[in-house]
């Protein structure tokens, strides 16, 4: 997140304006339902890697989209 400042003055008082810009990343929101076992290893692994639940299958899923990207199995 970018914050601008923009300084406008007159005669009688100076005024500050703020803009906060958000960056042009998208992020895609899905929902997943997992076998149990799947959940709990997830979980395990989050835990040991200091992540969330939530970061930890979202880097999980990145990896293997890039791995299915570089056996050329899916193109962008």
């Amino acid at each position: 997140m970018l914050v601008l400042h923009h300084f406008m003055f007159n005669r009688r008082q100076a005024r500050i304006i703020s803009l906060t810009v958000q960056s042009k990343i998208v992020s895609k929101r899905i929902n997943v339902t997992l076998p149990d076992r799947t959940g709990q290893l997830i979980e395990k692994l989050a835990k040991t890697e200091g992540r969330s639940v939530s970061s930890m299958a979202a880097y999980l899923l990145q990896k293997a989209v890039d791995e299915f990207r570089t056996q050329g199995l899916i193109k962008e």
